[in-house]
């Protein structure tokens, strides 16, 4: 009884981690923004801040 009782426990307690961790970007990485610097702007093709002079 005192073995399911601590399964249940630590089952209960752990749970809310796995599900806050899966939430977090929910497998959809494509969606996150890159912000750049003031003065640069993103160049799409290469994800990566360039200055307004190359």
């Amino acid at each position: 009884m005192k073995a399911r009782l601590l399964l249940a426990t630590l089952v209960l307690t752990t749970a809310p981690s796995f599900v806050m961790a899966m939430g977090c970007g929910g497998g959809h990485f494509d969606e996150a923004t890159l912000s750049c610097p003031e003065g640069q702007s993103l160049d799409i093709k290469t994800n990566t801040c360039i200055s307004p002079t190359g």
